[in-house]
């Protein structure tokens, strides 16, 4: 049997042995069996992860375990599953789970209602040079207005310097910004980063390559990491929301949605100011 075949054979039996471990942790959504023939796709169409996973099945595990505790699909624009050199590890290398920003948004949907309780809308985007962005404490919304330069015009005002039609003549990115918008027309904390601060955030992050393969969406996903901490993510949330709305049916009143109910729910706030 070919050196493939057999570290293809060794991660498939590894994942089925433990099965029953990942459904203990899935969500009602996933199944346990189709959670394991997922990852085993992933094991079939990435070689550097098969070759990981069998020198270290230990961390394909821990991998695999985040991902069912999250509530994703392995090897999906949710959750990566990366092979990473470690001295340290056996075999010299690691198993390494990775939730996309797609990830990190999909489950703060999944932790509401829509039209009722929860996040209804994310909003987010790279700002660039010739972009026109207006931050959302100089705004009349209260919301961020961005603009990207091939939508601006020559005149009016100093910061529309366009039309461009392709990204690299919109400039170097310069800051990102992300909220969400919430049941009621209430407004998340709303996080915008300039470039310095999102180089803090890439200084130490682990995925240095990612951040030279895709900046556009290393920069997103920094974004939606910061809003992740105002806005609900969790099963136990849409538990608590659909009791809430069970509730008020039971006393014959409509559905009012208030903003404060939940923890993390918030009004408007600016995490970081965008450097003028």
């Amino acid at each position: 049997m070919a050196t493939t075949d057999v570290a293809l054979a060794k991660g498939e039996k590894f994942i089925d042995k433990h099965v029953d471990d990942f459904a203990a942790v899935l969500p009602s959504h996933l199944d346990g069996r189709t959670f394991a023939r997922l990852a085993v796709g992933v094991l079939r169409k990435n070689q550097d992860v098969r070759e990981a996973a069998a020198a270290n099945p230990a961390s394909l595990w821990h991998a695999l375990m985040e991902c069912s505790r999250l509530g994703h699909e392995p090897g999906t624009e949710q959750f990566a599953l990366v092979k990473f050199n470690s001295k340290d590890a056996p075999g010299g290398m690691e198993v390494v789970g990775i939730e996309q920003y797609q990830g990190e948004i999909e489950r703060m949907y999944r932790a509401s209602i829509p039209g009722e309780f929860g996040v209804q809308a994310i909003r987010r985007g790279v700002v660039r040079e010739k972009d026109l962005y207006i931050p959302a404490d100089e705004s009349e919304t209260g919301r961020p207005i961005h603009k990207r330069g091939w939508w601006t015009t020559d005149p009016p005002g100093e910061s529309l310097r366009g039309p461009f039609t392709r990204t690299s003549e919109r400039g170097a990115m310069i800051g990102v910004y992300a909220y969400a918008e919430l049941a009621g027309g209430a407004v998340s904390a709303i996080v915008e980063m300039d470039e310095d601060t999102v180089n803090q955030h890439k200084a130490k992050a682990k995925t240095q390559k990612f951040w030279v393969d895709w900046p556009e969406q290393m920069w997103i996903k920094t974004a939606i990491h910061e809003l992740e901490t105002w806005v609900p993510t969790s099963s136990e949330y849409r538990r608590q929301a659909m009791a809430a709305a069970a509730k008020r049916l039971d006393r014959d009143k409509p559905i009012e949605t208030d903003a404060d109910e939940a923890e993390g729910v918030v009004e408007a706030v600016v995490v970081e100011d965008v450097k003028p």
